[in-house]
């Protein structure tokens, strides 16, 4: 028996909506290229800085008096909001991020922790990092995108679909950032 197998190397915004819980396919695919295009390393800390922007942007709204300076102070380094992870645990106990957002975000803020502290060799496609994005919710629209593929190629089921890490990484974090942007849109 002949094994085929595909590798998605990019993002197919055509494949199937439904896989991204209603998002737009078209904004995914404009932050994933943007992703794509960098290194590893650089896609991690890309991904994350967007993240945590719109994480500020989040708190930024909700923030209801102070001087634009006061506001600014909250978020500097020895602010209450200098870290990622603090803006991430306190729109957590607001009820502001649901528990699988918060997971997942701190799934890739660990991920980008080692990219920017790992001076060699950093590299998506560890298995460390393998399998902690596959433990993110988002996950899920990976599995869809490969079953669609695999529907569309008309594939048996000795074939199989295989997505690289870097790619599964790009794609996990462009739909997070889509999904937590329109979140804040709702501020």
């Amino acid at each position: 028996m002949i094994m085929r197998k595909v590798k998605v190397k990019s993002f197919l915004a055509e494949i199937t909506s439904s896989a991204y819980d209603g998002l737009d396919s078209k904004e995914i695919d404009n932050i994933f290229k943007d992703l794509i295009n960098q290194s590893d390393r650089n896609a991690v800390i890309v991904a994350s800085s967007i993240i945590d922007d719109i994480l500020s942007l989040q708190i930024r709204a909700l923030v209801k008096c102070g001087t634009l300076q006061e506001q600014n102070a909250l978020f500097s380094d020895r602010g209450p909001f200098g870290s990622m992870y603090s803006k991430i645990e306190w729109l957590y106990c607001l009820g502001k991020l649901p528990a699988f957002v918060r997971k997942d975000i701190n799934i890739i803020r660990t991920i980008r922790n080692d990219a920017a502290h790992k001076w060699r060799g950093f590299d998506l496609a560890d298995d460390n990092y393998t399998k902690a994005l596959k433990k993110m919710r988002v996950y899920s629209a990976v599995d869809q995108i490969k079953n669609s593929l695999a529907q569309e190629e008309k594939l048996s089921s000795a074939d199989y679909v295989h997505m690289e890490p870097k790619v599964c990484f790009c794609l996990l974090s462009s739909i997070l950032i889509i999904l937590l942007g329109s979140q804040t849109k709702n501020y």
